[in-house]
């Protein structure tokens, strides 16, 4: 059986999700790590590569539109 990718703390297993995003939502996806996210952010001078596997992932679930801060809507 295999296990779930741990996407919160895995940079790899987030690396392996984003090869997903059209080009269009990579476009979004890079802005709304560069723009900020309530997960922390980023000041506009850094780069979204130096974003931790948390931010990714945030910016990908509301990149895919999955994104909720109620867990209990899932």
């Amino acid at each position: 059986m295999d296990e779930i990718p741990d996407y919160l703390n895995d940079l790899n297993a987030m690396h392996e999700a984003e090869k997903i995003l059209t080009e269009n939502q990579l476009d979004y996806y890079a802005e709304w790590l560069k723009d900020g996210n309530s997960s922390g952010g980023f000041p506009s001078q850094l780069c979204h590569w130096h974003a931790t596997a948390v931010q990714r992932a945030e910016a990908f679930l509301r990149t895919i539109g999955k994104w909720t801060t109620n867990p209990n809507e899932l």
